[in-house]
């Protein structure tokens, strides 16, 4: 068995941060020569209803793709009963509140995959009307509609709308508190961003900046009464759950203007490394340093605070800590950096630039739709039938997702991509030992390149005919019978 080590996993990663600074380069170069291109502004004729519509019909097929590994996280936990999933949260790197958003929605429209994935696509609508709003407040009707018409079709806010996690309802939570502010609406600005601090602990480098500015607006102490006391009871559990990202997450040091790619045309197409995706990232690219360029003498000091401080924090941490930079966290950043595009295209575009978008924009959105996220059918049906044997946390939680079958897994069966305290896996799964198996029993193992070497001799022991199967260039499951 070819097993990917960790420096050629680590290898990659690098690779992949240097395409992201080249395409920041190509755009930067492409910007110099588009900036020529001068209009009067293009009127949208579009009403708010017709784009909110847009976004539903450009979201609704990406709803019935697979489930990845950290959807499937999702409706691992939120199977649970009450008790056992805060159980499991709490052993985990994340706040408590999205899961107990998607569980309530469980439990009163049933467990599906559409289920699950439908409070990020609310979420994901709700932004489309913020967006509107933060746009009309900073440039009138057309810079509104044109905001609202670009975070309907970017690619990388249709695919987080439709995945059964936190990133849509931690950017719709900021931006609402970032709108109630601006409209001196201190007491929903604040009940948003306590929200928001127990959504992601990485949304909490916005939360800090926002409670300045919520105190700097309204000269109220009481106003950052609620989200400090929020964070405050969570932080207890934060610090506890540190320790597994000191022990060994999966994050790796990232470029600091990543999420400018990740969170607008995205990255997730079949080959990455292809030429002509790289100039589609960078014509996107392009447009946004000359939107920002065209606007700088606009630019609010809180506005740019909280589009360069967070980011920047995460990048920083990383450097002196351990790496926490999070693209997806960012999402809220991003949606700023909309409302100069907008700007931009009302007051001075051109339907060259308006075109060159346009295809960029498609060509992501054509890659989300015939791609799909995680294809475990053939693993799966394997084990049919029988009880599943997990060796560690990773297959546990896919197993659980995709089969109606008793899951149970090894003692020791943490591994550097997702470590779960005792506790928490024995109240999602059975933790069961070698020699209390029997012969109805399928073994599921992924084999990468964060297995534990005394996890691959498990494997290798337990394996009577194995059948390797390749899922994507990173992942190698073996099903044992």
């Amino acid at each position: 068995m070819n097993i990917p080590s960790l420096s050629a996993f680590q290898d990659f990663h690098n690779s992949y941060q240097q395409y992201v600074s080249l395409c920041l380069f190509v755009g930067l170069l492409f910007a110099v020569g588009f900036n020529r291109f001068h209009g009067r502004g293009l009127h949208l004729r579009f009403r708010l209803w017709h784009i909110i519509l847009v976004a539903l019909v450009v979201r609704l097929p990406l709803m019935f793709q697979n489930y990845w590994y950290d959807e499937t996280f999702t409706s691992t936990l939120v199977s649970a009963s009450w008790l056992d999933m805060f159980t499991a949260i709490s052993g985990d790197v994340h706040p408590p509140l999205y899961y107990a958003f998607v569980k309530a929605f469980t439990t009163v429209l049933g467990h599906s995959d559409f289920v699950m994935r439908l409070p990020a696509l609310l979420s994901g609508l709700h932004i489309v009307w913020g967006v509107y709003l933060l746009g009309k407040d900073h440039g009138g009707e057309q810079v509104g509609r044109w905001s609202a018409l670009i975070v309907a079709l970017l690619p990388a806010m249709s695919y987080y709308s439709s995945e059964a996690r936190y990133p849509m309802f931690l950017g719709a939570t900021l931006l609402f508190s970032y709108l109630s502010i601006r409209e001196q609406q201190y007491k929903s600005a604040s009940f948003g961003l306590a929200i928001a601090s127990w959504s992601h602990v990485n949304g909490w480098f916005y939360v800090g900046v926002m409670l300045v500015y919520l105190f700097w607006t309204s000269r109220k102490l009481w106003t950052v009464a609620l989200p400090t006391f929020a964070i405050g009871v969570w932080l207890p559990f934060a610090l506890n759950q540190s320790g597994d990202v000191i022990d060994g997450f999966w994050l790796q040091q990232s470029n600091p203007l990543r999420f400018l790619v990740d969170m607008s045309i995205t990255t997730r197409f079949s080959d990455w490394s292809l030429n002509v995706v790289m100039l589609i990232v960078a014509v996107v690219m392009a447009i946004l340093f000359i939107a920002l360029w065209r606007w700088r003498s606009q630019v609010n000091g809180w506005w740019l605070a909280l589009v360069v401080i967070p980011p920047s924090l995460q990048w920083f941490v990383g450097l002196v800590w351990h790496p926490i930079y999070l693209e997806r966290t960012m999402i809220f950043s991003m949606l700023l950096l909309v409302v100069p595009v907008a700007w931009y295209l009302s007051k001075q575009g051109s339907r060259i630039i308006v075109g060159l978008a346009l295809i960029s924009i498609l060509s992501g959105l054509g890659s989300l739709y015939t791609g799909d996220r995680s294809n475990m059918d053939d693993v799966i049906t394997e084990c049919e039938g029988r009880k599943v044997y997990a060796v560690n946390t990773y297959t546990a939680v896919h197993a659980s997702h995709y089969t109606d079958a008793d899951v149970m897994v090894y003692e020791d069966s943490n591994s550097t991509a997702q470590q779960l305290p005792m506790e928490a896996r024995k109240a999602l799964w059975d933790v069961v030992a070698l020699d209390e198996l029997d012969n109805d029993t399928c073994l599921l193992a992924q084999v990468d390149a964060y297995t534990k070497p005394e996890q691959l001799e498990h494997i290798q022991y337990l394996s009577i005919a194995p059948m390797i199967i390749e899922i994507n260039r990173h992942a190698y499951w073996v099903v044992g019978k």
